[in-house]
């Protein structure tokens, strides 16, 4: 394996995502007595290696490129490095949370690093297939085929050409600071959670507050608005909001930058990765782990339920577009996509609890149903 410290390091390019300002991530680094392979995980201040890793040997930091290694003094987010420590040692690293990075590689052999949370080999996206299959590796006292990345750590990875990979986020935060899981889902990143904003992204309210009557007049002036189930905030906890429509179709944007209302097309790739239709809504639907279908909110059947896919769908019900009641919480999901069907209508997803199929519909705009965002 010793063979792999002779090939250049290529990595040439990186973009990252810091999660916000207010987030400080502490990452806990092992390395040990010897040679390690290292990289920095958080945006620091100062990244000089002695201050990032203070029990490692001095004038021992050395990067690698086109076939020779250079002693550096300081870490670049994304890269790897050999490192030395006289004994075993722990370092707690402290710095802002990155939450994801786009490298783009070149042909051949690449030193990398990840992000502020653990990713799995099979979690990066590699959308043009450059890597080749079974060449990353991490090193501990010797080389191995890690299963998962570790944040502080640098690992090699080989490419067929150049071409891009993306270290993928595993939360995004909207304009109002809510932060939502995500998932990997094919070559889609889901949220896994229903939308919960309450600004468009220029920062202006998105209206709410409306009556029944008021809320079944909205396409008069095709208003974007929201509500909470039952008008009940405690439910946005959980559910998040009912959105219509026009929310959703508004230039101003409700998804966090980067990310956007699914089309009906991305939801039908959705269902076609999961097996098609009929299988799909099952693979979606969440349910308490290791005793799935049983589910906290759905109720029994749960029919089909395994949430293998992790998209976690859940059963916000809706606000009616008729005369503004609000029903179904509990037993069905409703989505909405971004695609119009006719001048009153688009496209919907349907989840429920008593079939594994997800259904497509379309239904009118003035409806409040559950969003998903899907990212760029």
């Amino acid at each position: 394996m010793k063979r792999f410290l002779l090939i250049p390091l290529v990595l040439s390019v990186l973009s990252y995502t810091l999660a916000t300002d207010r987030d400080i991530c502490e990452i806990s680094v092992e390395n040990q007595d010897g040679w390690n392979l290292v990289g920095l995980p958080v945006y620091v201040s100062d990244d000089n290696y002695q201050s990032v890793f203070p029990g490692s040997i001095e004038n021992t930091l050395f990067s690698f490129s086109d076939g020779t290694y250079t002693s550096e003094d300081e870490l670049i987010l994304g890269e790897g490095y050999w490192l030395r420590f006289s004994e075993d040692q722990s370092d707690t690293l402290i710095g802002e949370c990155i939450d994801g990075f786009t490298v783009s590689l070149l042909e051949g052999w690449n030193l990398i690093s990840v992000v502020s949370h653990p990713v799995s080999v099979d979690d990066i996206i590699d959308t043009d297939g450059i890597i080749v299959d079974g060449t990353v590796f991490g090193f501990s006292g010797g080389y191995y085929e890690p299963v998962v990345l570790e944040p502080g750590k640098g690992y090699w990875v080989r490419c067929y050409n150049d071409g891009e990979i993306i270290i993928p986020e595993t939360t995004v935060t909207d304009i109002d600071g809510n932060v939502y899981e995500t998932v990997e889902v094919g070559e889609q990143v889901w949220m896994k959670e229903n939308l919960k904003v309450t600004h468009y992204n220029d920062g202006s309210e998105i209206p709410t507050g409306y009556s029944n009557s008021e809320w079944a007049d909205l396409d008069e002036t095709e208003t974007g608005a929201y509500a909470v189930h039952d008008d009940n905030e405690s439910n946005a906890d959980t559910y998040g909001y009912l959105y219509n429509w026009y929310a959703v179709d508004d230039s101003r944007g409700v998804c966090p930058e980067d990310w956007h209302i699914p089309t009906d097309e991305e939801y039908t790739a959705l269902s076609d990765y999961l097996g098609g239709e009929s299988v799909a809504g099952g693979k979606m639907k969440e349910c308490t782990p290791g005793s799935c279908p049983d589910s906290d909110y759905w109720p029994p059947p749960n029919t089909g339920a395994t949430n293998e896919s992790g998209f976690t769908g859940l059963p916000g019900g809706f606000r009616n577009t008729n005369n503004g009641y609000y029903g179904n919480m509990g037993i069905y999901g409703y989505f909405w996509s971004s695609t119009e069907n006719y001048n009153y209508s688009a496209w919907n997803r349907l989840l429920n609890y008593n079939y594994s199929d997800i259904v497509r519909y379309y239904y009118n705009k003035r409806n409040g149903f559950s969003v998903r965002c899907i990212r760029d």
